[in-house]
């Protein structure tokens, strides 16, 4: 599969991506959730079997799984990035700075979006959400800080073992 970002910073630019996605995500995540509460509010639900269980753990399935989703999208572009030609340990540790600071500065929306679905008057009917949405704000915090601690490491890594390009 061909990659629409190409070049040398391309791996950079999915991993910003990747926490902007996290961030639109979350805030998109109460809708998603409306949604699912008017499935659950379906008249005659409980004729179809297996039906309102799969309604109820819905959410977390799907939360969950683009969490997990976007999560393997930073790694292959660090990857993408760890292995490519053309950055130099100071990109590494600069990124990493720009890195913490949009995180930073975008996760108290995070929050916010978290604690609406937390909020929500019909989160007890839907299996493990509160816990899952309960534990995700610091799960989604620490990987950001140790997001940006791993590109620290990497420039630092890259410096160290003189593998730093001549082209940046």
């Amino acid at each position: 599969m061909n990659s629409m970002m190409k070049g040398p910073y391309a791996g950079f630019l999915g991993m910003v991506f990747t926490f902007l996605g996290i961030v639109l995500w979350v805030t998109l995540f109460s809708s998603i959730l409306a949604q699912f509460d008017s499935l659950i509010g379906y008249a005659n639900l409980a004729q179809f079997t297996l039906l309102k269980t799969l309604y109820q753990i819905g959410p977390v399935l799907v939360f969950l799984g683009v969490l997990g989703l976007l999560g393997w999208g930073y790694a292959s572009s660090f990857n993408k990035s760890k292995g490519g030609t053309g950055i130099n340990f100071l990109m590494w540790i600069v990124f990493a700075a720009l890195q913490i600071i949009l995180f930073l500065s975008l996760f108290p929306t995070i929050v916010t979006s978290l604690y609406t679905v937390l909020t929500d008057s019909s989160i007890s009917q839907f299996i493990a959400l509160a816990t899952v949405v309960q534990i995700s704000a610091a799960i989604i915090f620490l990987g950001g800080l140790f997001a940006a601690g791993l590109n620290v490491a990497t420039g630092v890594g890259a410096r160290k073992k003189g593998k730093a390009s001549q082209n940046a």
